[in-house]
């Protein structure tokens, strides 16, 4: 059995690497999109709103990062310097102000 944090296969991707497959399909679909841009304008001017929002969801599912709860409890602060804690409640209000997105899925 395998400790958390340890590999089955310490071989295999590095942590942190991006899925080349899900890279390679999601060029491809930004490159479809760019080509077909005006007939999905002209399509998008026959939908009815909820539809475009169906649309807009699905494309948004191609292009942002999917959000994630994180779990954080008081003890993961203890060990920090008021210093530490100011730059982190000014990253996290960066962040917010900016849509809440982060760059390096």
């Amino acid at each position: 059995m395998y400790k958390k944090g340890e590999s089955g296969n310490p071989a295999g991707r590095p942590i942190g690497s991006k899925n080349l497959a899900t890279s390679h399909i999601r060029s491809a679909v930004e490159d479809f999109i760019s080509r077909k841009i005006v007939e999905v304008d002209e399509i998008w001017e026959t939908l009815s709103p909820n539809e475009k929002i169906k649309m807009l969801s699905s494309l948004l599912d191609f292009i942002l990062p999917k959000m994630r709860s994180q779990a954080i409890t008081l003890s993961d602060f203890e060990s920090l310097s008021t210093e530490d804690l100011r730059r982190l409640a000014s990253e996290v209000i960066d962040q917010s102000q900016r849509g809440g997105t982060d760059e390096s899925e």
